[in-house]
Parts: structure tokens; C-alpha cells; sequence
């Protein structure tokens, strides 16, 4: 279990301190909308953007009844035309409080048929968020993806990520044509710019947007514009109509995340932070 496990405070990179995560000095507040965190701050630092959320899901997908007018030449432009869902809250509980630990769970509704929770927690001996999503989804078929956000203050973004124990820069590693939607993250995939960095890790959830949700948008070359943030893409039933993994018996499927700052971006942190989550699945 991640929330058991302890964080070297001395990573590569990081000014971090045990007490940096203590009640007097951070701060997470949950989105009264949504139950993503709408506020995260480390010693009075804010670590998001004005008005974005870390943890917001987004549904996207479409019905049988759809695909019976469209082929699959066609699905980047039908999903598109596809609204990206927000969730509805229905409850936020907060966990209890303790010395090392503080957190919340938030349930809420995605459509009319997937529900999720989602549990943060921020810890005394590590300035790290631990984040893990249960989707929970009825017998029907359905074919969907769920993607979810991290955003960091960040006003001019690089990007980059783990590769089989390389670090690979998106922006400038990649062929000449090659595709930029989505990357497979191997442990870790973080945002960094002059202000710090913002690292993430999943173990379940490799797969990435970076820049900004660019689902079915076939890049060729990086736009113009970058946002600052980082698009976890989860499978709930295959979006690219290969799996169903939620369909039966109303089976509950789990993903875990860590995002952590850090005062400036160090691989070797990065990767630090990785194996640690790699450890723990």
C-alpha cells in the first residue's frame, strides 16, 4: 500500500524537509464540484494553476447505438464530436486525521453509469500526493476512455518521462512525424520549468498526455501552444475497442498515482520516485 510506505526525504534535487507536509504548513482542499483537489499548497506555496483542478476525471465515449453509424476510420472524428463528461459529487469524507496522514474521499458520478471515488492523501514525511481511483460501472457495453488531470503552476512547460530507464524529452526525442498523442510513461512523467517540477507516477496508468488532453487529435508535430500539465489515460472499457475490463460482475478497477514536486527537475529523483511506486503494486 503506498500510503505505508516512506519517502526518502534526501531525493536528488529536492529541498524537502520532514515537516513540510505537517497541518501548519500544507494544505488540500477538495473541489466542491467535482472532489478533485482544487487547492494543494506546500509551506504557502500554491503547487496548481488558478482555477485547475489535479485529479479531475473526464469521461469520454459513446454508446453501441453510435457505433452502428460511424466505422473505425471514423472514430477520431465521432469522438470529438463527443463531450468530455465531468463528474457530479455526491459525497467527500474526510479520512482521519493523524500525525503522518491527511486526506479525504471524495464519491462522485460520471454519466449516468460509472461511478467513482477518489482518495487523497498528503503525508508528514514527504511532500507527495497519493491518489487512487475506483471505478465502478454496471453490466453494457460501452466503449470509453477516462482521463485525468495534473496541472502545475508552471508558466513556461517542458516536458519529459522514463523510457526504459531513459529519460526521453517529448518535445525534441521524438521522429520527425512520429505520433503525439499519447506516450507510454514507463515509471514516471513530469512537468518542469523555472518555477520546479511536478512528477508523476503510476504504475497502472502509463499512458500519457502531455501538454494537454490530445486524445484523437493525431499530432504529428507538437502544437504551438503547450498547457502546463500532464493527462493520465485509463481504459475503462478500451476506448480503441479492445477490452471491456469493468463489464463483468460489476467488477471495480483500481488505479494509484503519485504526483510529487520538486524544486527543480532532477532525472534521477524522477526515477528515484518511480522505482518507489514500482515497489509498492
Amino acid at each position: 500500500d503506498w500510503s505505508s510506505d516512506v519517502c526518502s526525504s534526501d531525493l536528488p534535487g529536492a529541498t524537502v524537509h520532514g515537516a513540510l507536509f505537517n497541518p501548519m504548513q500544507s494544505e488540500v482542499v477538495a473541489d466542491p464540484v467535482s472532489g478533485a483537489v482544487g487547492e494543494w499548497r506546500v509551506a504557502g506555496k500554491s503547487l496548481l494553476p488558478a482555477g485547475a483542478l489535479l485529479g479531475e476525471c473526464r469521461l469520454l465515449g459513446f454508446t453501441e447505438r453510435g457505433l452502428k453509424d460511424v466505422i473505425y476510420t471514423e472514430l477520431d472524428r465521432f469522438y470529438r464530436q463527443t463531450e468530455l463528461l465531468r463528474p457530479r459529487l455526491e459525497s467527500l469524507t474526510p479520512l482521519p486525521a493523524g500525525p503522518l496522514m491527511t486526506g479525504y474521499s471524495a464519491q462522485a458520478w460520471l454519466g449516468r453509469q460509472a461511478k467513482i471515488e477518489l482518495v487523497v492523501r498528503a503525508f508528514a514525511h514527504a511532500p507527495h500526493l497519493d491518489l487512487e481511483l475506483r471505478v465502478e460501472r454496471p453490466d453494457g457495453f460501452g466503449c470509453e476512455a477516462l482521463v485525468m488531470s495534473f496541472p502545475a503552476a508552471i508558466t513556461q512547460p517542458s516536458f519529459a518521462c522514463d523510457a526504459g530507464g531513459l529519460t526521453l524529452n517529448p518535445l525534441t526525442d521524438l521522429a520527425p512525424g512520429a505520433f503525439r498523442d499519447r506516450l507510454v510513461a514507463d515509471r514516471w512523467a513530469a512537468v518542469h520549468g523555472a518555477e520546479g517540477a511536478l512528477v508523476l507516477c503510476s504504475p497502472e496508468a502509463p499512458v500519457t498526455c502531455f501538454g494537454g488532453m490530445h486524445l484523437f487529435a493525431w499530432h504529428r508535430e507538437w502544437p504551438r501552444a503547450l498547457a502546463p500539465e500532464l493527462w493520465s489515460v485509463l481504459s475503462l472499457n478500451g476506448h480503441w475497442l479492445c477490452g471491456n475490463v469493468t463489464r463483468r460482475n460489476r467488477a471495480s478497477t483500481r488505479w494509484r498515482f503519485r504526483v510529487a514536486p520538486l524544486a527543480r527537475f532532477d532525472p534521477l529523483a524522477a526515477q528515484a520516485l518511480g522505482e518507489i511506486g514500482r515497489a509498492h503494486v
